[in-house]
């Protein structure tokens, strides 16, 4: 029975609701279904009908009381599948068994299957250790055990996410086709929550909104711009008014050339407010408040301290959905449509108990990807060429979104707007979480989708190192819900529930910013002498563990590749099929090399960088309670960044004095070992001089179009 014949009994086996539903699904949901049940129906000897009728009722039994169990779908290519194979007596291989059992219990494998790799990680090194130590009990033997437990960890993660993702299939997410516009039922409003600090944030705003309102306009959409001013000591500035002033006249110049989509832009502007902690006047909680805000705004409260400065109120009625934007970022054409269409379809919608997400997601966020023109530098073609990879198929697996059943999420997405209030506002304190993206995204469940968000990535390695710090630091703020209960706003005392899965997520967060200290702790613990022999060979090993994440991305995609669906046969289409799956496999193994050999150049600045935001967050967190949400946005980084020869030395002394001090200390203590670790501190001193060659742009590429907000075509 071929696919539209199976459609076709699908339509008419369904009553007229769920029928007129199934018709509006796009053509790979419905694919998705007629898959599902030709092999129930196989494996159960047993009609289309049959299998059907089996779902549908289940799907009417009493039992049945949550929203997505109604749907008949669920039972078809949902976690009730295992219902209606029992209802339908299908006989299941062992393989297939276990398959079922690794993705229902998909977390617990991976909490399970990592403490056991880290565990004989950490257990072959001590052994190592103990046979090979010049001296046991000594502070060197107890620091390299501590600096063995986060590189330890890093790699039993990266080892079982491999392993897992071998195992489970791809999760593709449904969705309805809204090819003739999305339904009033699921408005949306794209907003762009924005610092305006000077002219350039000014044009960077509307530029990136004029960007996506070509790319994403239609019926029931609506592009808002959430502006702040820039902190300062006092509530008003004199340049306030004149950024105000240029930034109504942007917005009526797009209005202008866009008049068809006059009523779908709005501009809502908060005022600074005090942040007694800080001494400082800024907006309230910056993005965050923003977003709570803008959403309390949606559900009716008026409290709120937006000022409207272009559009109309009425333009924000009845929005049930909010895609969030970042400033410089471009969704992909019709990515609106795609990501509303898949959070409204049934199995998808939030269900919430006890201000809990238990089934579908509150936000769905769309992959970050890097646009090749926006790769200008060595630097950024190194770091970010696997992303342009990684677009080239938005089917390759999602360790987080296939295994774990949830994303981290990064603060581009979509969500629904009640869901989301009811799981966020109120449960984080204020003042206290500068990344406060991924505590959001655990609370209200997130799931990525298909759907490709283009950003613009650092050109070069200072306004790299500037990012990376904000990182460190915020992810730190955030370690101390590894352990809490309770979160504290407004003095109320309110239970905090996080999965120990998303406990374990924020723990991996933190092991990757540890590890490559680690690696560097390891190295210099065994050129030092404190082994009996095979110190050389310890250190190189641990350098080459930063290979790990690329190597196994490599294996990845060639795995997906090999999996991939042939729809076509012949030679020139398996020739054009091995080309391909080639090409890619050792791109990513080209571009891990490259990412790998910068990180080990790249290292000693690196754990100076680390080590520095790590005081930084523990400091302000436990005694100043100050500074918690400094922040700077990566564009005026990038403009204020200044990257001729002296300033790369300036802000990367660091290394390269570090790197001679070790390099002293090793020909002081194990002179037989300079040699070998000689070219390694060669490289950390140059760290600057090659930071400085890889940041310069590329020949023939003007440095001036610094983000795809300036091509305003």
């Amino acid at each position: 029975m071929e696919h539209a014949e199976i459609g076709a009994v699908i339509q008419r086996s369904l009553p007229p609701e769920e029928g007129q539903e199934y018709a509006a699904f796009c053509e790979k949901t419905k694919e998705a279904y007629i898959v599902a049940a030709k092999r129930l129906a196989l494996s159960a000897h047993k009609s289309i009908e049959a299998v059907l009728s089996a779902a549908l009722t289940l799907s009417s039994a009493p039992e049945a009381n949550l929203g997505f169990e109604r749907h008949f779908g669920y039972y078809l290519v949902g976690l009730g599948r295992r219902r209606l194979q029992g209802a339908l007596n299908c006989k299941i291989t062992w393989c297939n068994r276990f398959t079922q059992c690794v993705e229902n219990a998909g977390p617990r494998c991976y909490i399970i299957l990592s403490a056991i790799i880290a565990s004989t990680i950490v257990a072959t090194f001590i052994a190592f250790v103990v046979t090979h130590a010049v001296r046991l009990v000594s502070w060197s033997t107890v620091l390299i055990l501590l600096a063995a437990v986060p590189l330890s960890l890093w790699v039993s993660f990266l080892l079982s996410q491999s392993a897992l993702l071998v195992l489970i299939k791809p999760r593709y997410l449904c969705r309805y086709d809204f090819i003739d516009g999305i339904p009033a039922t699921f408005k949306v409003a794209v907003v762009f929550p924005i610092i305006i600090n000077n002219h350039a944030d000014v044009e960077e705003a509307t530029a990136t909104l004029e960007a996506n309102l070509a790319r994403n306009a239609g019926a029931n959409v609506v592009f808002c711009l959430l502006t702040d001013f820039a902190d300062a000591t006092m509530q008003t500035v004199s340049s306030d008014s004149y950024l105000i002033e240029k930034l109504d006249i942007e917005i009526r110049m797009i209005v202008s050339r866009h008049p068809e989509y006059a009523k779908s832009i709005v501009l809502l502007h908060r005022d600074r407010t005090l942040n007694a902690v800080d001494g400082l006047w800024m907006g309230w909680e910056r993005k965050r408040g923003k977003l709570l805000e803008f959403g309390r705004l949606l559900r009716g409260d008026l409290r709120g301290n937006f000022t409207l400065r272009h559009g109309e109120w009425f333009s924000l009625r009845d929005v049930r959905f909010v895609l969030t934007l970042d400033a410089g970022s471009v969704l992909q054409p019709d990515g609106v449509r795609t990501l509303s269409g898949i959070l409204a379809h049934p199995l998808n919608l939030p269900v919430i108990r006890e201000n809990r997400v238990v089934s579908g997601f509150a936000i769905i966020s769309p992959r970050s990807a890097a646009a090749r023109p926006l790769l200008r530098s060595p630097f950024s073609r190194i770091m970010y060429g696997k992303a342009v990879i990684e677009a080239v198929s938005v089917e390759i697996k999602a360790f987080h979104n296939d295994c774990l059943g949830r994303h981290l999420y990064g603060g581009c997405g979509i969500y629904d707007v009640n869901a989301f209030q009811q799981c966020v506002d109120g449960r984080l304190p204020e003042n206290a979480i500068l990344s406060h993206d991924h505590l959001e995204g655990m609370l209200a469940s997130t799931a990525s989708a298909d759907v490709f968000v283009f950003e613009a990535f650092p050109e070069n390695p200072l306004t790299w190192r500037k990012r990376q710090h904000r990182w460190i630091r915020g992810d730190f703020q955030v370690s101390p819900w590894l352990f809490r209960r309770y979160g504290n706003t407004e003095g109320v005392r309110m239970p905090f529930s996080l999965a120990v899965i998303d406990r374990v997520l924020i723990l991996t967060n933190l092991v990757v910013h540890i590890a490559p200290l680690s690696v560097l702790v390891i190295a210099m613990y065994a050129w030092m002498g404190a082994l009996r022999r095979g110190g050389n060979v310890v250190a190189l090993v641990a350098l080459v563990v930063l290979y790990t994440p690329s190597l196994l991305a490599s294996v990845s995609m060639s795995a997906h590749l090999r999996n991939e669906k042939r729809s076509e046969s012949g030679g020139l289409y398996l020739l054009h099929y091995w080309r391909r799956r080639l090409r890619a496999a050792g791109a990513t193994i080209l571009y891990g090399a490259g990412n790998w050999w910068l990180s080990v150049v790249l290292l000693a600045d690196y754990a100076c960088l680390a080590s520095d935001a790590i005081v930084r967050a523990s400091y302000r967190m436990n005694v100043s309670r100050k500074d918690l949400l400094e922040w700077s946005t990566s564009s005026s980084v990038a403009r204020s960044t200044k990257t001729d020869v002296l300033s790369y030395w300036m802000q990367m002394l660091k290394a390269p004095g570090l790197a001679v001090m070790l390099l002293i200390l090793v020909w002081l203590v194990a002179p037989a070992n300079v040699v070998c670790a000689a070219p390694w501190f060669c490289a950390w001193a140059s760290s600057p001089i090659i930071a400085y060659w890889l940041g310069k742009p590329l020949v023939g590429r003007p440095r001036n179009s610094r983000n795809i907000g300036s091509r305003r075509r």
